[in-house]
Parts: C-alpha cells; sequence; structure tokens
C-alpha cells in the first residue's frame, strides 16, 4: 500500500491573510476581475497587510484609474493611512500619477493629510521633482469649488469674511465693479470668502492674477515651473527647506513650502498650524524678524533667478518672478479709467505695496474689514452709480 496523502488545512486566519494579499496583489497588477471575485468571496475593500497598505494604496500608486474608480464606488476608504500615515493620495502624488490624483480629490482625498513625515501628499510630489502633481490638485480643487458651491471646508486655518462683510460687498457690487486679488490660490481665497466666490466678484484674481477669472470663468493662467525650469526650481526649494530646518522657533507644523501655480509660499512655522497657533506665530515674528530675516538671505542667495520675496498674511511669505506681484492683475483691467486697491499689507516689502503703489490705480491702505467697509462707503456709496 502507498502512503496516504495528507494536506495541510489552513485556519480562517492564514486565509483571510491569503486573501488579502491576492487583494493587493490584483489592485498593484490591475487585475479588475480578480478583485472583484476577491471582493465577492467576502473580503473588505478596506483590508490591510501589515504594514497597513489598502488595495486603494496599491491602485493609487500605480496610477490604475479602473482600479481606483470600483474601489471608490463601492466605498473604499479614500482616506485610509498604512503603518506611516500615507494615504493613497500620497502615494499619488509621489509617483506623479496625475488623473489618479483627481480622481482621489473629486473622491474627498484630504490634501493636507500629513504622513509620519509631517508631509502632505503635495510635499511628497514636491520632493520627488513631480511637479505636474501640483497642476493635477489645483485643478481638481477648482472643480469642487465650481460643482459644489454649498460644500464647507471643515477646520480652515484661515479668518473668514463675516456675513455682516460679505453683505456689504454684494451691496458694493450694485453700485461698482468689484475685483478681489490675492497671493493665496483659489481654494484659500475661498476659505475666507466663500466657495462661491468666484461667482460673487466681477473679477477673482488668485496668486496675483496668475490664475484669474471673470464672470466666473478662468481666462488666464501663468506657471512658475515653466518660467524657471525643473533645477532651478529644485535648487531654490531645496535650500529654503534646509534653512526651514535649522530655524530654531518655538514650533513647526508641516506644509513649509506650499508650491502654486505661479508662486511659492514659504511658511517657516507650516502652513498646517491652528489659527492660534498663527496669531502666536506673527507676534514673535514681529519682534524676532523671522520672515524678513529670511528674506533678506533667499534674496541674496537666488538674486540671479530675478525673483520677488513679498511678506504678507500673519505666517508666510511669496516667491515669484519680479512683475509677478499684485499688478500682475492689471493687463486684465484695461478697460477700466479708474482703479482703487484696497490693501493692508501697503508698505515697501508687503505684498501689497506694488500695486498700491503704482501709477494705474489709487491706493489705500485699511487696517480692518471695519476700515474698509467706512472707506468704500465714503468713496462709493454717496456716488452716481458707476465703475471703479
Amino acid at each position: 500500500m502507498g502512503e496516504e496523502e495528507h494536506s495541510v488545512e489552513q485556519n480562517p486566519q492564514e486565509t483571510m491573510l491569503d486573501n488579502i494579499e491576492a487583494l493587493l496583489e490584483a489592485a498593484r497588477y490591475d487585475d479588475i476581475d480578480d478583485v472583484i471575485t476577491i471582493e465577492s468571496a467576502g473580503v473588505s475593500l478596506d483590508s490591510k497587510d501589515s504594514q497597513g497598505r489598502t488595495a486603494l494604496h496599491m491602485a493609487a500608486a500605480n496610477g490604475h484609474l479602473d482600479i481606483i474608480d470600483y474601489l471608490l464606488r463601492n466605498g473604499a476608504n479614500v482616506n485610509a493611512s498604512n503603518v506611516e500615515n500615507n494615504t493613497p493620495l500620497h502615494w499619488a502624488c509621489l509617483n506623479g500619477h496625475t488623473e489618479a490624483v483627481k480622481h482621489l480629490i473629486l473622491a474627498g482625498a484630504n490634501i493636507s493629510a500629513l504622513n509620519s513625515h509631517e508631509r502632505t501628499p503635495m510635499d511628497e510630489a514636491v520632493s520627488r521633482g513631480k511637479m505636474d502633481i501640483i497642476d493635477a490638485v489645483n485643478e481638481a480643487a477648482a472643480q469642487i469649488l465650481l460643482h459644489l458651491p454649498s460644500k464647507k471646508r471643515k477646520n480652515a486655518p484661515r479668518k473668514a469674511a463675516t456675513p455682516k462683510m460679505l453683505e456689504f460687498m454684494r451691496e458694493l457690487r450694485k453700485v461698482i465693479t468689484i475685483g478681489v486679488v490675492g497671493g493665496s490660490d483659489l481654494v484659500k481665497i475661498s476659505e475666507q470668502l466663500g466657495t462661491s466666490v468666484i461667482n460673487d466678484y466681477d473679477y477673482v484674481f488668485a496668486e496675483n492674477g496668475l490664475v484669474a477669472y471673470k464672470d466666473g470663468s478662468i481666462i488666464g493662467t501663468q506657471s512658475l515651473k515653466s518660467f524657471l525650469g525643473e533645477e532651478k526650481l529644485k535648487e531654490l526649494i531645496n535650500f529654503t527647506l534646509h534653512y526651514i530646518a535649522d530655524l530654531d522657533i518655538p514650533i513647526k507644523r508641516g506644509t513649509f513650502i506650499e508650491f502654486r501655480s505661479g508662486m511659492l509660499n514659504v511658511s517657516p512655522i507650516g502652513r498646517n498650524c491652528s489659527q492660534e497657533e498663527r496669531d502666536e506665530f506673527e507676534k514673535y515674528d514681529k519682534v524676532h524678524n523671522i520672515r524678513p530675516k529670511m528674506v533678506s538671505m533667499l534674496r541674496e542667495k537666488f538674486a540671479h533667478f530675478n525673483l520677488t520675496f513679498s511678506i504678507g498674511g500673519q505666517i508666510s511669505f511669496d516667491v515669484f518672478p519680479q512683475g509677478w506681484d499684485k499688478t500682475y492683475c492689471l493687463r486684465y483691467l484695461g478697460d477700466f479709467r479708474e482703479i482703487h486697491f484696497f490693501g493692508d499689507k501697503t508698505y515697501k516689502g508687503g505684498n501689497d505695496f506694488e500695486i498700491y503703489d503704482s501709477e494705474r490705480t489709487v491706493g489705500h491702505t485699511v487696517t480692518s474689514p471695519e476700515d474698509t467697509v467706512n472707506q468704500c462707503s465714503t468713496l462709493f456709496l454717496s456716488k452716481p452709480d458707476g465703475q471703479a
């Protein structure tokens, strides 16, 4: 008689681990049929392996759109994190998969999520020189603003305009043409003025006008990446990050450099700080001149790049090519005989100075929203209807 053949049965836990591994491999290699089969066998699409990776991590890391869309349609967690707190968006950005990035953001991926290295998805993209990711993130974020105007951003770190101020601006718009210009991107402008901002004002100039909107439609864009080129851009970013790493300041948070379409925004404390931390840093900066000293160093180091360094807001400063300050937006306003500008950083070195000082504008320094209301009321609401 021959020897009896023995089979070794797996226990249920081993079987489940094998199934999870098979699910992740199917997502990694773009095998949609296997993904569906494994899910049908009772394996959760949010199952994690020993490293905390999900099927969505694997699909995002490899840019497999069909798998990504299937997982998202069937309830996969778009913000699942692995043992290093990387989300699928982190991996899509890291590997430069622009379409995957758009799909994830439109499905609710958190663009500000920090991994264990205190990096956001965009930080990871910049660290690998994947600059196309920045455009993809901005495009997807703009789609969210355009198509979901009622969606509220949670935990927005900026101070939003009060309902009273917004109502005043609506009344003022009945009398004059109103444009908004800011150094921030559209997402951050919307945090202050509402997600329907491009429809609430005649003109919206994000990033100093490098991304320009009129009557709700985009009318122009400009790219820092194209102007400087990858090598110069990386040289500037690497030096800046090293400088910040050596800074001895009370606290630091994530996102020290934010890459926008037409500029870099640099924050010594990091843009992920809370509003309370912003207020404290602003006070600290006024005493210790952290931003002015940093700007002075960068201006000297990169004089040959022909860049402008402009301090604005509470925690950061902008870096952009000379001539790309807020006066850039004026090229879209050639039909206006008189243009009034209102800003609070109108001193030399402030990010309002150039447009405030321009011969094409009538500049007004304001100290608060209430001061803005008072000055505008005096100038415009006591005059006949007209354009300004």
